[in-house]
């Protein structure tokens, strides 16, 4: 044969093979129809859901079930081999895992993931005996894990995070020789790993995150293929465990949110091959050994959140690989400059927040790196300006909060893509820019405790702001009525600045994400909006310190989420609403300098989270609810100065409080205070003494009658014997008679004495 010809056939061989292998490993390009027993094992299972809300399934209908969403079938057997429902979107599915997938027999991948599957682990996965990839991660699976999931031979790839189950015994592990990716994180396997499974040393990625481990074992040192193990949210501590220290082919090792200790100098030399490490939250100490610039792959550094101390080596700058650097939180001091990001020419990340440090660069510094991500918070900036090299970068998430930056914000800053963006606690000054406007991408703007001054810019377009920051300003005008237009506002803190007139009403109902609504210390006025009860998901709201008006909305019980509540230092009128008393889940009440009167509402035991209650200088009136002693958990009450009376009810927490507490209600008695309750341990109220006053006024008009009454008499006896001789003359006959008549008796009594004493 020819050379030519013997070309032609081993090209048309190439294509044959080509074409068997592609027909079994592309199964969704497949021309032929499913098979019907499998179409209809796919159907029964469809109807054992009973979640579906976005219709995920509704091509599951028609013949050919090869076509349909999800499905994966063998171009040449039109077996379906594949079902995957991964609903790592919203378009979650819901129901139970129906035995009809046993007729799947040429199933070799399963993947339910994101998705709320209940009850138990279907114990007949384990007959599935062709599967090499199941995935039943971020589900809601409880019970034990089944073992028959040690018959999956063929299996490669499982993985069950994030669910309810628990396993006593991995000895199912054993049977799984061929599994290379394992990923049980969040599963309760604090008592499962005491025995070696020896089978499973192809293991290549092995996920034991969150499950509160307190040791490593050792035979995890048998793993020697392992290269990329996470143990992060476990409990291990004291240092780094030797069974690590064998795993020398590891490239990603995930410690983060341990109780590990010691330093860091032995584990930069024993992994040099890593290319991710996250020891983050940790109690390491000590210094970054200098051996971390010898660490040529690491794209991935993670060392926030320890006590960690000393300089920054400058040789971190030679790790050209190095995307993420994070080192925020620490104790760590001294000067950073420009040899620190030399060669981090991929450097994307950047957090060196919360330490000691200064930066120094020149001011014409570009840098070599394009960052996205920048937390340079409480580090010190040397020249007080705003740094030039950031007109450079393309900024999603910015903090340079508590920086020392005294600056005006210059005008390119406002034309980054931020997300993030923090500048509070520094010393800016000057008003926010109208092109403000124009910016869509804002979520989370924090601008606190600055200089900053003038009305806001319209916020019209910000559909994305999450959270607005900007108290304790010089801001003005009124509130922006444009905020309705970011209808995904979580927060808005307005406090401490010169805002003026009404909060407005018309708006509210636009926020149903609002958790804090803070408009304290400012120059509101007018009533509380009826509108603001519309904020059902509002945790905190503080409008103290303004002018406001008006009564407490009676529907204030509808902020169900409601946590703290400070109303204080208004002129508010009326009565507390009884309603109040629903809000079972606030914990601080601050009703203070108003004038609201009446009642303190009889039920406000209820309100059992209660900590603090602040209810001074009102005008209320009345006794104290016995209710409020039931109120176990209260640490701080101030009901003083009001008008209220009775004795203080007794209980487990009313009589720890100083008197103090309730000073100024001079109709108070009973412990803490001093003053004892009268009679049946109730003191005199106003009433009862105004009563009092009242008979004491005709009991001396009585007396005053009486005496009157006797002169007169005299008088008028005294008068007729003096003018009348016979009367006289009569009246003193009679008293002589009457004198005789008692002096004879007197003696005759006197002598019978005598007799009876001799006898």
């Amino acid at each position: 044969m020819s050379s030519g010809g013997s070309l032609v056939w081993l090209i048309w061989f190439i294509l044959c093979v080509g074409t068997v292998n592609l027909s079994l490993c592309s199964p969704g390009s497949n021309n032929t129809s499913c098979l019907e027993v499998e179409r209809q094992a796919l159907l029964k299972f469809k109807e054992g859901l009973v979640y579906d809300p976005r219709h995920r399934l509704s091509s599951w209908h028609g013949e050919d079930c090869c076509r349909w969403e999800g499905i994966g079938c063998d171009n040449q057997t039109a077996h379906v081999v594949k079902l995957d429902l991964n609903s790592y979107t919203d378009f979650y599915l819901g129901g139970i895992v129906g035995s009809s997938l046993l007729d799947l027999k040429h199933l070799y991948y399963l993947n339910l993931s994101w998705n709320n599957f209940e009850g138990p682990i279907p114990p007949f996965i384990g007959s599935l005996s062709e599967l090499r990839h199941l995935d039943l991660s971020w589900n809601s699976f409880s019970g034990a894990i089944p073992q028959q999931l040690g018959n999956l031979s063929c299996l490669q790839y499982f993985s069950i995070r994030d669910n309810q189950v628990n396993a006593k015994s991995l000895k199912w592990l054993s049977g799984l020789s061929t599994l290379q990716h394992l990923d049980l994180s969040d599963v309760n396997l604090s008592s499962s790993l005491g025995h070696q499974y020896a089978n499973i040393t192809h293991l290549s990625v092995l996920d034991l995150s969150g499950n509160l481990f307190d040791s490593i074992p050792g035979w995890f040192s048998n793993l020697s293929s392992l290269t990329d193990f996470r143990l992060s949210y476990n409990n291990f501590h004291g240092p780094i465990p030797n069974t690590l220290r064998n795993l020398v082919s590891l490239e990603v090792l995930y410690l983060g949110s341990n109780e590990l200790e010691g330093n860091l100098s032995d584990v930069f030399e024993q992994f040099k091959n890593l290319t991710i490490l996250d020891l983050s939250n940790n109690s390491f100490t000590g210094c970054i050994p200098a051996s971390i610039g010898r660490m040529s792959f690491l794209s991935y550094l993670d060392l926030s959140q320890n006590l960690l101390n000393g300089t920054i080596p400058k040789n971190i700058g030679q790790l050209s690989e190095l995307s993420v650097l994070r080192v925020a939180n620490n104790s760590l001091q001294g000067v950073i400059s420009e040899d620190h990001f030399s060669k981090l020419t991929k450097l994307e990340q950047l957090s060196l927040g919360h330490n000691s440090l200064s930066f120094n660069v020149t001011s014409n510094w570009v840098p070599p790196f394009h960052l996205e991500y920048v937390d340079l918070s409480f580090c010190k900036l040397l020249d007080p300006k705003f740094p030039e090299w950031l007109a450079h970068e393309k900024f999603e998430y910015l903090d340079l909060s508590n920086t020392g930056i005294s600056d005006v914000i210059p005008n390119y800053f406002w034309n980054l893509p931020y997300q993030f963006l923090d500048l509070s606690d520094n010393h800016l000054s000057g008003e926010l820019p109208h092109c403000l406007e124009n910016l869509t991408g804002f979520q989370v703007v924090k601008l606190a405790n600055n200089n900053l001054h003038g009305k806001l810019p319209s916020m019209m377009l910000h559909t994305e702001l999450r959270a607005l920051q900007l108290k304790n300003n010089n801001f003005s005008g009124e509130f922006p009525s444009s905020l309705k237009h970011c209808k995904k506002l979580a927060m808005i803190d307005f406090s401490q600045n010169n805002f003026h007139g009404n909060i407005p009403s018309r708006i509210w109902e636009t926020f149903p994400s609002l958790k804090f609504l803070q408009l304290r210390s400012n120059n509101f006025s007018g009533i509380i909006p009826q509108q603001i009860c519309d904020l059902s998901s509002l945790q905190i709201l503080d409008l103290a310190n303004n002018h406001l008006v008006g009564s407490i909305p009676k529907c204030i019980d509808t902020l169900a989420l409601a946590n703290n509540m400070d109303l204080s230092n208004n002129s508010l009128d009326g009565e507390i609403p009884e309603s109040i008393v629903n809000l079972v889940g606030l914990q601080s009440l601050n009703l203070s300098a108003n004038h609201l009167t009446g009642k303190i509402p009889t039920k406000i035991g209820d309100m059992n989270s209660m900590l603090s209650l602040d209810l001074s200088r009102n005008n209320l009136t009345g006794p104290i609810p016995s209710s409020l002693s039931e109120l176990n958990f209260l640490e701080d009450l101030n009901l003083s100065f009001n008008n209220l009376s009775g004795r203080i009810p007794t209980g487990s927490q009313l009589q720890t409080f100083n008197d103090t507490s309730y000073e100024g209600n001079y109709d108070l008695c009973g412990p803490p205070t001093s003053k004892d309750c009268l009679g049946d341990g109730m003191p005199r109220s106003p009433a009862s003494i105004n009563q009092d006053n009242t008979a004491d006024e005709e009991m001396l008009w009585l007396f005053l009658g009486v005496m009157l009454g006797f002169i007169l008499g005299c008088w008028m006896v005294w008068g007729i014997l003096l003018f009348k001789k016979d009367w006289r003359i009569l009246y003193f006959r009679f008293l002589d008679e009457l004198g005789d008549k008692v002096y004879v008796a007197y003696v005759l009594s006197m002598r019978r004495l005598k007799v009876m004493k001799r006898n």
